[in-house]
């Protein structure tokens, strides 16, 4: 968990403005991801405000694609591509906010960093990212490809620090059930169950 005091430490660690609302999405520079689709939501945020900063760390694949696309889109002081990272817990927490546009997941690792570190969510509405993510309780959902609404959930956020705040206490509180704990609890009640144990 990062307090505002740590975040604004970390902050000016890497040398990012205490009055940026930053958001952070740790994935691979690959289609699948879907960045295209953050890109798209981006160009809508920066009509209605420049203090916004994306970062992605991930392994820099289609990164002079990306930064060709957001060249012509206009938004490339917007985006900061960080390459390939180890650490991705002090950069989730120098964020306001984790995104995942992504179009499949299986379980979202990056997503169970960003709620125990006490981030709100805005990511696509599939399997993985719905496990984690409760519309309206710890972030929201959005469909795969609905770049408006995810624009609009994210200035939501950004002119609702009170929300924001919320969004991200009940992420920490629902992350907990992913804890090693928990597992090996629900684990040893399904063996039981299943009379493996």
């Amino acid at each position: 968990y990062t307090d505002e005091d740590e975040k604004s430490k970390l902050r000016e660690e890497y040398g990012y403005s205490p009055n940026d609302f930053i958001m952070i999405y740790p994935a691979n520079l690959v289609h699948e991801k879907n960045h295209s689709m953050l890109f798209d939501s981006l160009q809508i945020i920066v009509r209605e405000t420049n203090d916004v900063k994306l970062i992605l760390p991930g392994q820099p694949i289609c990164v002079d694609e990306y930064k060709k696309v957001l060249l012509d889109m206009g938004l490339i002081d917007y985006v900061d591509f960080l390459g390939y990272r180890r650490d991705i817990e002090k950069l989730v927490g120098l964020s306001d906010i984790s995104v995942s546009p992504s179009k499949r997941e299986g379980l979202p690792v990056n997503l169970i960093e960003a709620m125990a570190i006490g981030n709100a969510i805005v990511a696509t509405d599939v399997r993985g990212n719905n496990d984690l993510v409760e519309d309206g309780v710890n972030g929201y959902l959005v469909k795969v490809g609905d770049s408006e609404t995810m624009a609009q959930r994210i200035l939501e956020l950004i002119g609702d620090r009170d929300k924001l705040s919320a969004f991200g206490r009940a992420s920490r509180a629902r992350v907990e059930v992913f804890s090693t704990d928990s597992v090996n609890r629900e684990m040893t009640d399904i063996y039981s169950e299943l009379k493996l144990i």
